[in-house]
């Protein structure tokens, strides 16, 4: 494969898989302003030189479809992203340019985006849109916006599922939640303790609704107000 047929070859391959194959105006703009290019990017630039370079022949294109499918992964990321605007009758690139009338609102949606593109949860990603959507318009909420995003970029989709589950089984003891979910059992300590560290999910005692654990207490976990509001973008709660 030639190095110059890749950018063709790239927009292709966006073009039939984002959107119905035309990539939409608003998935554009969110990729230029989230330092995802269209075009064929750095890394695959450097692959192609290193392997014509080194000729090695036809292993060539089998290095350069694997990094051009991971820069595609990145792009149908952030159609999702979108898609969560066309839902609610907005355009992404209208609110891009919006957006850039205020620098702190323009840097906490390009960040939601790039944070967007890295997810591999569909569930996180419609998560930072609806989020965006709800408190952006707001200056007031532009801190709390950044906070949430930076407490996402800690978690992935085996979080959210605990969450889901805390959220189903507010009154049960930890033996009996995990009982209840063997699935989650043998990670849970794991993702509940991130859960913890980020501020999304506390352990109450079972006896009393403050939160106060006393050392033979076998703890209840619950979402915390954050966690509950986390959740709420995903049409879910939970009673803290």
């Amino acid at each position: 494969m030639e190095p110059k047929n890749l950018p063709d070859r790239l927009t292709d391959l966006v073009a039939r898989a984002v959107n119905g194959g035309a990539i939409a105006p608003g998935v554009v703009a969110a990729c230029q302003i989230g330092a995802i290019g269209l075009d064929v990017p750095p890394e695959v630039g450097l692959a192609v030189g290193t392997v014509i370079g080194a000729a090695i022949g036809s292993a060539s294109e089998e290095m350069v479809d694997v990094m051009v499918r991971m820069h595609l992964t990145k792009i149908e990321r952030v159609a999702t992203f979108n898609e969560e605007f066309e839902a609610a009758g907005l355009y992404l690139d209208e609110v891009i340019s919006e957006a850039v009338e205020n620098p702190d609102r323009l840097d906490v949606l390009a960040g939601m985006i790039a944070t967007a593109a890295s997810s591999r949860n569909a569930d996180k990603i419609k998560l930072l849109a609806r989020a965006y959507i709800a408190n952006a318009y707001s200056d007031d909420n532009l801190d709390n916006l950044a906070i949430l995003r930076g407490a996402l970029q800690e978690i992935e989709g085996p979080h959210l599922r605990l969450m889901s589950v805390i959220v189903a089984n507010p009154n049960l003891e930890e033996s009996a939640l995990l009982a209840a979910n063997p699935l989650i059992a043998s990670s849970f300590h794991v993702l509940v303790g991130r859960l913890q560290s980020i501020g999304f999910a506390r352990p109450r005692s079972p006896q009393y609704s403050d939160g106060v654990l006393s050392v033979d207490d076998e703890p209840v976990w619950a979402l915390t107000r954050s966690g509950e509001e986390a959740m709420s973008y995903l049409g879910s709660g939970a009673a803290d």
